[in-house]
């Protein structure tokens, strides 16, 4: 049978003390690229070495966030790193994009929304709990009421608008008062 062939086992190991000195440089504000290139080790070889040793990716995970500090108080003091304004914007900018890749829940200029986020659930779990524990208060299903509309017939007596003073309508257009109630004499003379 042949043996499996994978990328981190044709890598040549890194030693130990090169990848924690690799992880004090990133924490120290350089990239991991720059930081293996000072060991003279590969890239691959320092991420194979991660893998094999969980402590060491908890160094490099560490390391990472204080490189990123560091970049954030760059980023707060970048006068003091380039007096041309021209270069500092260009350099503000970057840093920005790396912050906000690196720790987008912490740099990030957009709201970070956790799916698993049950706040909603069971805040309405909550407020039903309370609900039934409210003395005599019914369940929420008694608590609908039928609002459907039913027009009810009116029984107003006929407005003469003739004789109460009002404006007077010449008798071939004055509507019938027995026909038409107040509120559509009203809605013809034009009042509402």
């Amino acid at each position: 049978m042949a043996k499996e062939v994978t990328l981190a086992s044709t890598l040549p190991s890194v030693p130990m003390a090169k990848a924690v000195a690799v992880a004090q440089l990133v924490a120290a504000g350089d990239t991991v690229t720059e930081a293996c290139k000072k060991h003279q080790i590969t890239v691959a070889g320092y991420r194979a070495a991660l893998r094999r040793e969980p402590i060491l990716q908890e160094m490099n995970d560490e390391a990472l966030s204080v490189r990123n500090e560091i970049y954030n108080d760059m980023l707060v003091n970048i006068d003091l790193y380039h007096s041309d304004s021209k270069m500092a914007a260009v350099v503000s900018k970057n840093i920005q994009w790396v912050l906000e890749r690196n720790e987008p829940e912490k740099f990030g200029q957009r709201l970070v929304v956790d799916p698993n986020n049950e706040a909603s659930r069971l805040l309405a779990e909550a407020l039903n709990k309370a609900i039934d524990r409210i003395p005599g208060a019914a369940p929420a299903r008694e608590l609908i009421t039928d609002v459907t509309y039913v027009e009810v017939p009116k029984k107003t007596p006929p407005v003469n608008l003739g004789e109460t003073g009002g404006a007077s309508l010449r008798e071939e257009n004055a509507p019938s008062t027995t026909e038409q109630s107040a509120l559509d004499q009203l809605k013809a003379l034009g009042m509402i």
